[in-house]
């Protein structure tokens, strides 16, 4: 029986998947789905010629594999763990070269020490430590070699190791999730893609093997659909839509017949997804859309909001009669200089009604920080704000510190809170999902600034300036911070 098993685990990746299992998760039993057969199957194919004549195949390889798959789908474990594992020893080529990357090297280097850990362990060494060894002294987290001049490597997406020259290139979720509509973090990595990573392994005609979940239409799945030839792609959504992709050379197309029906219902029930749906669902309709169903929707045109939250009814002509208003604040996002190149700093006047009504007023500008701090003496002088609140990221209190000096030289004190972002604009712009929403905030009509303001709004995050947004998201935390005390 255990010879047998080893022959299957010797002639099928999936096989050997199923029975390493207990190597990497021992408290956590193997549960299986088709798809795991499937991604394994194809990727057989990128080390062994595939000789089939019912599909007309003669020494076929797949050069070029794009994987599409939702979170939890197993993609890491069995792409960068077992893959080159089996690779080595139970398929017997030993002498193949892997080179990993992803967004974060410390991913990499996890998978990394997973697969180092599968090959180390007795199980392996047992059926299949004859075969090669690791080599003493080449042994590390980021790159461990064998005795037969296969290696493995882990690195980042724009990280070093890029003159090595591998057999198999794997590029394992290149875009952080948080980051991903962030048009710089995007191009950095089809830049990578395309410049350094494009020559790469040519001397070793090296494979390649692209497995993510979509996260925006222009990530680097969108890059190489669009602008690159010869890719097999493999597109299997979390729910099941019908002609999301074409039956690959192996034969294999996504078996559900169900609209809806789920990818891995033995894991991830109808209750799970839909727990996932609402999680997705508080950062946008297009992260479901993208993360799980693998279609990052053209339709939004890269929008966060739809343009039902910016119809007529946002707009107010007269602030409010001031014994209505319990809260006045303004907040400065402030710009790193003066060249039309630069980025607006963005003041916003937010003002509180009774009723919970937020309305705005926003001025941008490209000023020099002499400039701004006379603005802001003007600003508070012409709107008398409870509170002043500066971003002091960049700047590290040198503004702050300048508006105080300003106004004690005036004979007065500006109330001034410094404000310190952890989190990145992206992340925090997002959460004025709910006021949007619920059309709390009214914008002050036949104002520029506060035009432009909804503009930015409006082409969120994929407009070439976000800063009144981002000091709008401010002006609404630090009115929370003071009324309810969060």
């Amino acid at each position: 029986m255990a010879a047998a098993e080893q022959e299957l685990a010797q002639r099928s990746l999936y096989h050997f998947t199923k029975q390493a299992w207990h190597i990497l998760e021992p408290d956590a039993p193997f549960v299986d789905n088709w798809h795991i057969k499937a991604i394994a199957e194809h990727l057989e194919a990128i080390v062994n010629p595939v000789n089939d004549d019912t599909l007309g195949l003669r020494d076929f390889l797949i050069k070029k594999l794009l994987i599409n798959v939702p979170p939890g789908a197993m993609k890491s474990i069995l792409v960068n763990v077992m893959f080159p594992a089996w690779t080595w020893g139970p398929n017997n080529k030993p002498s193949k070269r892997f080179f990993y990357a992803s967004y974060d090297q410390a991913l990499s280097m996890r998978d990394s020490v997973k697969c180092r850990d599968l090959i180390r362990s007795d199980w392996y060494q047992k059926r299949w430590g004859k075969i090669f060894s690791l080599k003493y002294g080449q042994d590390q987290k980021k790159k461990f070699e064998n005795n037969k001049k296969g290696w493995r490597m882990a690195t980042s997406v724009g990280g070093t190791g890029t003159g090595e020259h591998p057999d198999v290139i794997v590029v394992d979720d290149p875009h952080n999730a948080l980051q991903a509509e962030s048009e710089n973090e995007r191009k950095t990595a089809v830049e990578w893609w395309s410049g350094t990573m494009a020559t790469r392994g040519v001397s070793r005609q090296s494979s390649r093997v692209m497995i993510m979940q979509r996260l925006h239409d222009q990530d680097l799945s969108g890059h190489v659909l669009t602008k690159e030839k010869g890719w097999l792609h493999i597109c299997l959504p979390m729910r099941f839509e019908f002609d999301r992709m074409k039956t690959t050379p192996l034969g294999f197309n996504d078996p559900r017949t169900e609209v809806g029906e789920l990818l891995w219902p033995a894991l991830f029930n109808e209750q799970a997804v839909d727990d996932l749906e609402n999680t997705l669902r508080a950062v946008s309709e297009a992260s479901i859309a993208g993360q799980l169903q693998q279609r990052p929707p053209e339709k939004f045109d890269g929008a966060e909001w739809p343009a039902g939250y910016f119809k007529e009814g946002i707009w107010f002509s007269e602030w409010p009669d001031p014994k209505d208003i319990i809260l006045k604040v303004v907040t400065l996002d402030p710009s790193k200089g003066a060249t039309e190149k630069s980025d607006y700093q963005a003041y916003i006047k937010l003002a509180v009604a009774k009723n919970g009504t937020c309305y705005v007023e926003c001025d941008m500008e490209r000023e020099d920080i002499a400039r701004m701090v006379m603005r802001c003496f003007e600003t508070y002088v012409s709107f008398g704000p409870d509170h002043f609140a500066i971003e002091e990221n960049f700047f590290e209190g040198m503004l702050s510190g300048a508006v105080k000096a300003q106004s004690q030289a005036a004979g007065f004190m500006i109330p001034v809170i410094g404000i310190t972002n952890r989190l990145n604009k992206i992340q925090r712009i997002r959460q004025l999902t709910t006021y949007l929403a619920n059309g709390e905030i009214r914008f002050k009509a036949g104002h520029i600034g506060t035009a432009l303001l909804v503009n930015q709004l409006k082409a969120f995050p994929g407009g070439t300036h976000d800063d009144g947004p981002d000091a709008l998201e401010m002006a609404m935390r630090t009115v929370r911070e003071l009324l309810l005390g969060e």
